[in-house]
C-alpha cells in the first residue's frame, strides 16, 4: 500500500481522511440530498470532518449533527483548472498551454503532490484500492446527517490516510497558521524518480505548444479559426514546423555563404550537419 495510506478496521469509527467509494447506498443518499455529486468524475468522497467529532459516544451518538464530505476527482481536473490561469488568445480556444509557462505549472504540480496547496489534497494512484491519481477538491463539499447515515458511510469506506497525512488534511481544511510535517515525496523516492513523476504529470495532463506554434496561430484567418474545433485546432498548430534558434543561425549563415559563392552547393548539407553536431555550438545555444 502507498506510504500515504493505511487500512481501516471494518467496525472502527469514521475518521477525517477516510476515503469512501460510491456504494449503492451512498448513491441513493446523494441522489436524494446532493444529486450534483453523482457526476461520473466524482469517483470517491473524502471525509473532512474532524475525527474527534466522529467518535460514537453514549448511545452511539456523535458530537456533531453532520459529517462533511468533499469530492474526489481525477488529477487532470485540478491541472486543467490551474492551466486556464495562463491561457490567453488562441490558447483558450485550443485548450492548450505555452511551454513558456512550464515552470509555473511545474511548481504547482510539486506543491500539489506534496499537499502544500490549500485547494486540494492529492491521492496517489493505488490499483489495489481502486483509485487512480486524484485530488480531493477541499472547497467542493456537502454535509450528510451523521446519525442517520453513519453505518452506510462506514460500509463505503475503502481506506484511510496515514496518520501524518490525516493531520495534514486537518491543517488544510482548518486553514490554521501552522504547518503539519508530512514526508515529502523526495524523502520517500529518489530525486530522479520524483523529477520523472512531475514531468509525467505535466506531459500527460496538459496539451503544450511551443511559442512558435502559438505565434503561427495569429496568421490563421479568423473564419478558418472559427470553423475549427479543439482537436482540429490542436492538430493544425502541432503541425507547425519548429525551427530552433541554433538551426535558424546555421541556415542563415549557410544561405549568406551560398549567396556570396563562398561555399560550393554540394557542401552545404555536409556543412549543415557538421555545424548541427558541433559541441561548441551546442554549448552556446544550451537551453535555447
Amino acid at each position: 500500500m502507498h506510504f500515504t495510506y493505511e487500512s481501516s478496521e471494518t467496525d472502527a469509527d469514521l475518521e477525517q481522511g477516510d476515503v469512501l467509494r460510491k456504494t449503492p447506498e451512498l448513491v441513493t443518499l446523494l441522489k436524494e440530498f446532493h444529486p450534483g455529486f453523482l457526476r461520473e468524475d466524482y469517483s470517491h468522497l473524502l471525509v473532512i470532518t474532524q475525527s474527534c467529532d466522529l467518535v460514537r459516544r453514549e448511545a452511539g451518538k456523535c458530537d456533531v449533527p453532520y459529517i462533511e464530505l468533499c469530492a474526489v476527482r481525477p488529477l487532470q481536473k485540478a491541472l486543467e483548472r490551474e492551466s486556464k490561469k495562463f491561457r490567453r488568445g488562441i490558447l483558450v480556444q485550443a485548450e492548450a498551454n505555452s511551454k513558456r509557462n512550464w515552470n509555473n505549472l511545474k511548481n504547482f504540480v510539486e506543491r500539489l503532490l506534496n499537499n502544500n496547496n490549500t485547494e486540494y489534497f492529492y491521492l496517489h494512484e493505488e490499483a489495489a484500492l481502486g483509485i487512480t491519481a486524484s485530488c480531493a477538491f477541499l472547497r467542493l463539499s456537502v454535509p450528510l446527517k451523521i446519525q442517520e447515515h453513519y453505518e452506510a458511510l462506514m460500509q463505503a469506506r475503502v481506506f484511510s490516510l496515514e496518520a501524518s497525512f490525516r493531520a495534514k488534511l486537518g491543517w488544510l481544511v482548518g486553514n490554521v497558521y501552522s504547518r503539519v510535517g508530512t514526508p515529502d515525496w523526495t524523502d520517500e523516492v529518489p530525486a530522479e524518480e520524483w523529477s520523472t513523476m512531475v514531468e509525467s504529470v505535466l506531459q500527460e495532463n496538459i496539451f503544450w505548444l511551443e511559442d512558435a506554434q502559438v505565434k503561427a496561430a495569429k496568421k490563421i484567418p479568423a473564419p478558418e479559426l472559427e470553423a475549427l474545433n479543439v482537436e482540429g485546432l490542436r492538430a493544425k498548430l502541432k503541425a507547425v514546423a519548429i525551427t530552433k534558434p541554433k538551426d535558424e543561425v546555421i541556415n542563415t549563415v549557410l544561405s549568406e555563404l551560398e549567396a556570396e559563392a563562398l561555399i560550393e552547393p554540394h557542401l552545404v548539407n555536409k556543412a549543415r550537419t557538421r555545424l548541427q553536431n558541433a559541441a561548441s555550438l551546442a554549448v552556446l545555444f544550451k537551453g535555447a
